[in-house]
């Protein structure tokens, strides 16, 4: 290898192994600390009249702590998430925009909405081609 190569190898491992020494010998780096600093921040934030135990706080301690029945401090807020479903049509040999709005909407006259929902795919509403995978609207 050339000169400058060897000496920035050295160089990189002299760095990387003085940033292992630095990072282990951090006190409050170490997983105890974090444990004991994350048990002081949830004992802060957790409100003075109620005795509710803490997810991070049971970790940290040794102890069992007994789980309270006390929700009236919670309040529970229920939302279903509305899910817009499509509907998708792939085109068969033969099929026009007339047939395909007959067979999802009853009616061969609502060719139009999809078209109008597929103009970037249908160049031509009077000849689809076959595997065109077409999206209808509700």
């Amino acid at each position: 290898m050339h000169k400058d190569v060897k000496i920035g190898m050295v160089l990189g491992l002299v760095l990387v192994a003085a940033g292992a020494v630095w990072l282990s010998t951090r006190s409050s780096l170490s997983v105890r600390s974090r444990l004991l600093e994350s048990r002081s921040i949830a004992v802060q934030q957790a409100p003075s009249d109620t005795n509710f135990p803490s997810s991070i706080s049971i970790a940290a301690t040794s102890e069992v702590i007994p789980e309270q029945n006390n929700v009236s401090d919670f309040v529970v807020y229920d939302q279903t998430p509305t899910i817009k479903s499509q509907k998708f049509h792939i085109v068969a040999k033969g099929e026009t925009l007339s047939s395909i709005s007959s067979k999802y909407y009853g009616s061969a006259g609502k060719w139009r909405k999809i078209y109008d929902n597929n103009r970037d795919i249908i160049k031509d509403p009077n000849s689809l081609r076959p595997g065109t995978k077409l999206m209808l609207p509700d």
